[in-house]
């Protein structure tokens, strides 16, 4: 098989794959705690600066976000991921709905990847993790938010400045 090997750090087969696609990482976390509905999250982010998370891997700009619409630095298949830290702090909960939320037109969001928990004890935690696949296509198109719904408004979403209680990883794994 050929290829052949550009400047950029491509390689490029016979068949017009590319075998060395671009890898970014990007990790935010939330900084204070949010309760209630959450739709989106547009408050209390900040890109991880624990020693070692602070630059986005393989991109200089890595994600943006602007009142929790996320923008992705370049096209690709990205890895989306939500870590969230749940609290239930007086009452039973019935359920909690996270949702990764994507758009292809910058209008209409549908849900990517949706985690439900139930806390039925008061002082419970929930670790739950929820995941997408996006195909950026067009990175003024291709849009992402977070979004969170309780059952109880004694639930709320954990944040911390310098712990990563609840926090967001975005990865380019592969071209479009």
């Amino acid at each position: 098989m050929a290829v052949t090997i550009f400047s950029d750090g491509r390689i490029i087969d016979s068949n017009g794959i590319n075998l060395a696609p671009k890898t970014v990482v990007d990790k935010w976390r939330l900084t204070g705690s949010v309760t209630g509905n959450q739709d989106p999250i547009s408050s209390n982010l900040e890109r991880d600066d624990t020693t070692g998370h602070g630059v986005p891997l393989g991109d200089s700009t890595g994600m943006t976000h602007s009142s929790g619409t996320w923008t992705f630095p370049s096209t690709g298949i990205w890895r989306c991921e939500a870590n969230w830290s749940i609290h239930n702090s007086s009452s039973t909960s019935d359920w909690c709905d996270m949702d990764i939320l994507y758009t292809t037109d910058n209008n209409t969001y549908y849900i990517g990847g949706r985690s439900v928990v139930a806390i039925p004890h008061t002082g419970d935690y929930m670790q739950p993790t929820t995941t997408a696949i996006i195909d950026c296509t067009d990175t003024s198109l291709v849009k992402l938010r977070f979004r969170v719904q309780y059952a109880h408004s004694s639930t709320y979403v954990r944040g911390n400045t310098t712990n990563n209680y609840t926090y967001f990883t975005f990865t380019r794994i592969a071209d479009t």
